[in-house]
C-alpha cells in the first residue's frame, strides 16, 4: 500500500532523529568499521597494484590469460631489521599473525620462487654451496639483518635459507629452507613435515600477499623473461668450505 508523502516524510524523520541520538555510532566506530573494510579489501578480491616497501615483487607464472604475481615479506617475521624473528609459533599462529596484517601466510610454491629466483638456484645467491653466506653452521638465530650476503640474487630476499626454518602451506604442512644448525643440507629445496599444533624454536615464517600491477597484460612470455636469460655477472670468489650442489634444484620435495 502506497503512504501519502507527508506520512513517508515523517517516518525518515523519526529515523534519522533515532539513528542522531543513537549512542553507539561514534566517530570510533566508524572509524573501526574503515579499518576493517581497509583490512578486507587487502585480501579480497580487489588485490593491491603495488609491493609495500619492505615486501619484494615476485612474478610466479605468466600466460596470456593469468599474470601470477605476488609479493613477499623481505625478511623473516616480522620482517624489521634488528630484532630477532620470531620462532616458536604453530602453524596456526603464524597464519593468524599473517592474517591480521591483510596478508596471508606463503605457499609453499611461492617461498620456493623467490628462494631459487630467476636463475632457479638452490641455494638462492648461487648455485653452489658456501658457509660464510648464510646462518647455516652456528649456536643459533641471529637478528633480522646479521646475514646480509644470504640473499637470493636478482630479489631482496633474505635469510630464506637457514637461520630459522620457515612454515609455508601447500600439499602438505612444514617448514622450509633448514636451519642455522644444518649446514649443506640448508637450502631451498629443504622442507621438513612437522604438525601444525606444535611450536618450534628454529621454526620462523614471512608473509605474502597477491599483487597486480597490470604492467604484463600485453607483452609475451619471452619478453617478460628475458632478463633470465641475460649474460651472468661474475660471481666472487667461494669460501674454503664450498662444493659444488646438485643440479636438479627445481623439485622441491614434498608428501
Amino acid at each position: 500500500m502506497m503512504l501519502p508523502i507527508r506520512t513517508a516524510a515523517c517516518i525518515a524523520l523519526t529515523c534519522l532523529i533515532a539513528f542522531a541520538a543513537d549512542s553507539t555510532f561514534t566517530a570510533d566506530s566508524a572509524s573501526a568499521a574503515g579499518s576493517a573494510k581497509t583490512v578486507k579489501k587487502r585480501i579480497g578480491k580487489q588485490m593491491i597494484t603495488k609491493c609495500p616497501e619492505d615486501m619484494e615483487y615476485i612474478i610466479m607464472d605468466y600466460n596470456p590469460k593469468v599474470v601470477y604475481e605476488v609479493c613477499i615479506d623481505r625478511y623473516e617475521y616480522p620482517n624489521q631489521v634488528g630484532q630477532m624473528p620470531m620462532t616458536g609459533m604453530t602453524w596456526y599462529k603464524a597464519k593468524e599473525l599473517c592474517d591480521g596484517k591483510g596478508k596471508y601466510l606463503c605457499w609453499d610454491k611461492e617461498w620456493t620462487k623467490a628462494c631459487v629466483g630467476l636463475n632457479n638456484w638452490d641455494f638462492g645467491y648461487y648455485n653452489v654451496y658456501d658457509s660464510a653466506k648464510c646462518n647455516v653452521k652456528s649456536d643459533g638465530i641471529k637478528k633480522i639483518g646479521d646475514n646480509p650476503d644470504c640473499k637470493t640474487k636478482n630479489y631482496d630476499v633474505y635469510d630464506m635459507v637457514g637461520n630459522a626454518r620457515e612454515w609455508t602451506r601447500g600439499g602438505g604442512i612444514g617448514a622450509s629452507g633448514g636451519s642455522y644448525k644444518d649446514g649443506r643440507a640448508a637450502r631451498c629445496s629443504k622442507w621438513d613435515a612437522l604438525t601444525l599444533k606444535r611450536g618450534f624454536d628454529d621454526v620462523g615464517f614471512r608473509c605474502c600477499e597477491r599483487v597486480f600491477t597490470g604492467r604484463y597484460g600485453k607483452v609475451s612470455k619471452e619478453v617478460l623473461l628475458q632478463g633470465k636469460n641475460a649474460p651472468a655477472t661474475p660471481e666472487p670468489e667461494l669460501g674454503p668450505d664450498s662444493a659444488a650442489a646438485p643440479k636438479d634444484t627445481a623439485a622441491a620435495h614434498r608428501p
